[in-house]
């Protein structure tokens, strides 16, 4: 996705038949707040459109100055209580 150089935390809640997505997304450190809150917009608009059972999304944005290369090598993603590297 445009913008998006990782992904920090996802947690997914199940209420009822439904998913809410809990995402933190991490943007180069040098973009606007305005360009942040676009981006956010986007993964939400993405991840609600992946599935009628996702109810709600809410999109953290983490900013940070590192190259997605260096993130991506160093983060382990947890997914509630999934650990993969």
């Amino acid at each position: 996705m445009l913008g998006v150089i990782g992904l920090e935390k996802c947690f997914v809640h199940k209420v009822g038949f439904r998913y809410f997505v809990d995402l933190h997304v991490v943007v180069n450190g040098d973009r606007t707040v305005r360009q942040g809150h676009l981006i956010a917009h986007d993964v939400e608009n993405f991840c609600a459109q992946q599935s009628t059972d996702v109810s709600r999304v809410l999109v953290h944005i983490d900013a940070k100055r590192e190259t997605a290369t260096a993130m991506a090598s160093s983060k382990v993603l947890r997914v509630q209580g999934y650990t993969r590297q």
